[in-house]
């Protein structure tokens, strides 16, 4: 065989060789490489994914975390870690000393929980609704952690109001509930507090037996004497004095509400206890006043 021979028949078992190597590689191992990193890198997405999303997790439960500190550190009630029922007696007697009587303590019992513990009692007395009423607002802005239940009024007169209500006072919350000693809460502006008392008592009656004293010593339109009308004044005599007065102007039991020189008329609105009424006062000017100041003209005489 010649050498010629021998060189094509090498080259064409070499060719042969890389030929289906690297169709091997190409239909065989490729495809099957390709399909793996493809899945690798699916599952390198999807990792990625799930770690953004942690990431997000993680920023929204820091934001609820700071929200809650903040509103934790705000916060100007405190459940203290220890408490006695003689501490819950005391503080009631200390806010109890004036305007209550009788004022009876009933202690109801005392509860264990897994997140705080608690002594329950039962509130009864007669007390001026002013102090009742101060009593109350004391303990829901007290610091303790004090709630009122059940609040039961009786009015048995404008001025003694029956009561009954049921106080719970918390203490030893879960760790990290309970206030530590040494902790400081922040100062509460006083604007901030629902007012400590009420300018009206809602037991007083809407109308009145008998009519409030005239203390102040308003002119009572009704027993003095209308005497002018000038420069938009109705000038009454009272008690011995001429006291001038203008719409808007305060009198006994009601306003001057206003005052009309042509006609010689002032309106005034009175309450009577709870009754609304609105008198009118008319000035004894004569037909020679009127003729000058309004449209009533007198007949001229005729000489005769």
């Amino acid at each position: 065989m010649s050498n010629l021979v021998q060189n094509i028949l090498i080259l064409g078992f070499c060719w042969l060789v890389a030929a289906g190597g690297g169709a091997y590689m190409t239909l065989v191992r490729q495809p099957a490489e390709m399909e793996r990193l493809e899945k690798a890198e699916e599952v390198a997405r999807l990792k990625a994914a799930e770690m953004d999303a942690l990431m997000s997790d993680v920023s929204v439960s820091e934001s609820l975390a700071g929200e809650a500190m903040t509103r934790w550190k705000a916060r100007y009630k405190t459940v203290p870690k220890s408490l006695s029922s003689e501490d819950v007696v005391r503080f009631l007697n200390e806010h109890t000393r004036t305007g209550f009587s009788p004022f009876d303590i009933t202690f109801d019992g005392h509860t264990e929980g897994d997140f705080f513990n608690r002594y329950e009692f039962e509130l009864t007395g007669k007390a001026a609704w002013t102090d009742l009423y101060s009593l109350i607002w004391t303990i829901e802005n007290a610091r303790v952690l004090y709630r009122v239940d059940n609040l039961d009024l009786d009015a048995g007169s404008a001025s003694m109001v029956d009561f009954s209500f049921d106080l719970t006072a918390y203490y030893g919350g879960s760790a990290g509930m309970s206030a530590d000693d040494r902790e400081s809460l922040p100062a509460i502006p006083a604007d901030w507090y629902p007012s400590p008392s009420l300018s009206d008592n809602p037991f007083t009656p809407l109308i009145l037996s008998e009519l409030p004293p005239n203390t102040d010593d308003l002119v009572d339109v009704e027993r003095a004497e209308l005497a002018m009308i000038a420069g938009g004044k109705a000038v009454f005599l009272w008690n011995e004095e001429y006291v001038g007065l203008e719409p808007g102007d305060k009198v006994y039991l009601g306003t001057l509400i206003s005052v009309d020189p042509r006609e010689g008329r002032v309106m005034v609105r009175l309450n009577r206890g709870g009754i609304a009424d609105e008198i009118e006062l008319m000035l004894d000017t004569g037909a020679s006043y009127r003729q000058a100041v309004g449209p009533v003209r007198l007949a001229p005489s005729r000489k005769q």
